[in-house]
């Protein structure tokens, strides 16, 4: 594994992206840029844990915790694939964080006793959207059935129960189709078709618009 390994610059960082592991996008760069845009009143009651939902490498978890180590003192990295965890581990070896990398599956519980902090950039992209010559394992990075919508509702559906905030990547079109139960849009920008969302978990605040 090691001779695979490669070495990839995102958010001014080094990280290590082994074999079937997704390779972190500059589109996602904007996910950071919406965290750290937060009103203040959301970025005061913030959560020490901070959860990198569908990490892949681990790039986007880290770089946010590096940018805000006043805000966060824990890091948890998931993801389906045992490739991206191997390689999350590494790169969380590498920056010396307090965390783990852990497989972990779209819907399942996350098993923490404390408010969380979590960042998202799910499969979203619809099977015609991809091209057919993409690899097995890219293409289920990519994509999430017919509509796009399977994992980022399964990743809402993990949070049910916990305290927190849920921060997602996801498309425009989707957010309404993903606003209904207990998932709570609280505030969202747009970026031509891509989405960057905020959502409560149990907080009791009021849907808001995308803008």
């Amino acid at each position: 594994m090691t001779n695979a390994i490669k070495n990839v610059e995102w958010a001014g960082l080094q990280f290590a992206v082994g074999p079937n592991t997704f390779q972190p996008r500059a589109s996602s760069l904007k996910l950071i840029d919406f965290v750290q845009g937060l009103p203040a009143w959301q970025q005061a009651r913030r959560p020490r844990l901070l959860v990198d939902m569908c990490c892949g490498c681990g790039a986007l978890g880290i770089a946010l915790f590096l940018s805000q180590l006043d805000a966060f003192k824990r890091l948890l990295l998931l993801d389906a694939s045992q490739d991206a965890v191997n390689s999350a581990r590494i790169n969380l070896t590498r920056y010396n964080l307090p965390g783990q990398s852990i497989r972990w599956f779209a819907g399942d519980p996350i098993d923490v006793q404390e408010e969380v902090f979590v960042v998202c950039n799910p499969p979203f992209m619809r099977f015609a959207d991809v091209e057919s010559d993409t690899q097995n394992w890219e293409q289920a990075c990519l994509t999430s059935g017919n509509d796009g919508l399977e994992a980022p509702s399964l990743c809402l559906q993990s949070c049910v129960g916990l305290d927190g905030a849920f921060i997602m990547k996801s498309r425009v079109d989707q957010l309404k189709p993903l606003a209904g139960g207990l998932h709570q849009l609280i505030q969202s920008t747009t970026n031509s078709d891509v989405a960057f969302s905020y959502w409560g978990l149990n907080q009791g605040h009021q849907n808001s618009e995308a803008t």
